[in-house]
């Protein structure tokens, strides 16, 4: 199980780079079509691994998880990667303390998720 999310974070890191060179584009005022294709060709290797990595995430998480867990695990996954991005890549280190309490929830709920069967089991007993 942890190869799904090893995956999955390696998808969500994948698709964040065209994003990342989208904002920085933009900031220098160069985004136009021609440079949004630029930066799509560039990437389509990335995509590739992106649409991989989603491929056999929700494909073998399918075994464990259902389809609105597996998507609520791709959502904070995201959002814990676009965090980072912000203030390792992207340098901005004004962050909302509602969106890291918020994400903290969340990632407190994929845990219980994944380990529900064994509490569950364990409240049993």
């Amino acid at each position: 199980m942890a190869m799904l999310f090893l995956v999955l974070t390696v998808g969500t890191i994948a698709i964040q780079i065209p994003n990342i060179l989208g904002m920085q584009a933009h900031s220098g005022g160069q985004l136009d079509w021609a440079q949004i294709t630029k930066i799509t060709l560039m990437t389509l290797p990335l995509t590739v691994v992106a649409t991989a990595s989603y491929t056999y995430f929700y494909g073998r998480g399918s075994e464990y998880f259902s389809y609105p867990a597996m998507s609520v695990f791709a959502k904070v996954a995201s959002l814990v990667i676009a965090l980072v991005v912000q203030i390792v890549f992207l340098k901005i280190h004004e962050y909302n303390w509602l969106e890291i309490t918020g994400i903290s929830v969340a990632i407190c709920g994929i845990i219980l998720s994944i380990y529900s069967e064994d509490i569950l089991k364990a409240g049993a007993v």
